[in-house]
């Protein structure tokens, strides 16, 4: 394939990344299990309150699931307007439920789940980010009414179902009632993206920032329209804002490490794909693959080996993979070529045709 076809295929892959739950939280690809669904596929289900220091509830807030013992984020949530979560199909074990905010964050260990658990979490100072490094719950996200955010809540949840139509009709409810909920005008703009009318989700992206250029989601969400479009430099720049405002943002560094790669700077490309896995919650298999697209350029064939092998083993069943395994066979053959002799293959060759 083309280089720019790689990067589209890279766009294609990762556009559902926003929020959502990352960029409404931490992200989400779309193949992943939704909002609250544990990959575990067990039978329990755990619900709760969030509430700040002072004990108001907090909404729109990423509650994680994670293992206690290895720090992976199994599934999570985003609160709702009164501030309560739930996370469904979890299984049996030994869990930690955390959240973060403004420089505060709650956690609450969940020793072997029963069928119910409730566990109400109260945020305090993170001992470890008193500079506040943590996205910050803008005072226009605190404004959007209880209503306006309930059709929201449902509007996300019908997306990550795979269900626009219906994402579609609640998000315009929810914005008709209140219009300037920067989390309802960035969800818009990526079912935009969905209906292929990528216009669209830039206005809405714009229109998110105008009313809170401090809502990274619709910063990322713009440059990986810009990147889906080839538009790298406009992709940088819009990222180089999201990172001014939140530098641990790992999407905007995962959308940076994209535009290098349109722009064939491979060495900073893999620069940025390292930082945005430092910083990713565990499991982002996309990652893997988009290393793997900087180091074959590279020639660095064993590395990129690895990675595509890593994509493949984290990613969720009914994903399309063909096109992966064909280049891992490719890089397999490069491989083997430079190490029987001096006549390498040129890694640019493998992505470009």
């Amino acid at each position: 394939m083309c280089l720019r076809g790689v990067s589209c295929l890279l766009c294609l892959i990762v556009s559902a990344f926003l929020g959502a739950a990352a960029q409404f939280g931490p992200p989400i690809p779309r193949w992943h299990t939704p909002p609250g669904m544990s990959a575990d596929g067990g039978n329990n289900v755990v619900s709760g309150i969030l509430s700040g220091a002072v004990g108001v509830a907090l909404s729109g807030v990423t509650v994680e699931l994670r293992d206690a013992a290895t720090g992976t984020v199994l599934s999570l949530t985003t609160t709702k307007s009164n501030g309560s979560f739930e996370l469904y199909n979890t299984a049996a074990g030994n869990y930690e439920l955390v959240a973060r905010a403004q420089g505060y964050e709650a956690r609450e260990l969940i020793p072997a789940a029963r069928m119910l658990t409730r566990i109400d979490l109260r945020m305090a100072r993170s001992a470890g980010n008193a500079g506040g490094s943590e996205p910050v719950i803008s005072l226009a996200r605190l404004k959007v009414p209880g209503k306006a955010r309930e059709r929201y809540d449902k509007a996300m949840q019908a997306f990550l179902r795979g269900n626009v139509d219906q994402a579609d009709k609640a998000v315009n409810q929810s914005l008709d009632i209140y219009p300037d909920n920067p989390e309802a005008l960035t969800l818009r703009g990526m079912i935009a993206l969905r209906q292929n009318n990528a216009a669209a989700a830039i206005e809405d992206f714009q229109k998110s920032i105008d009313v809170d250029p401090n809502y990274v989601p619709a910063y990322t969400s713009m440059s990986s329209t810009f990147n889906s479009q080839g538009k790298y430099d406009d992709a940088a720049r819009t990222t180089e804002r999201a990172l001014a405002v939140n530098p641990n943002a790992w999407q905007g560094y995962f959308e940076l490490s994209k535009s290098m790669l349109g722009k064939r700077m491979y060495d900073k490309a893999l620069q940025m794909a390292n930082r945005a896995e430092a910083l990713a919650p565990g499991g982002i298999a996309v990652i893997h693959l988009l290393k793997a697209y900087a180091l074959v350029p590279l020639t660095l064939y064993k590395d990129a080996s690895t990675e595509l092998q890593a994509f493949l083993s984290h990613a969720p069943k009914g994903q399309d993979t063909s096109e992966v395994k064909v280049l891992l066979a490719k890089v397999h053959a490069a491989e083997t070529t430079a190490a029987s002799n001096s006549e390498v293959t040129s890694g640019f060759a493998l992505v470009s045709h």
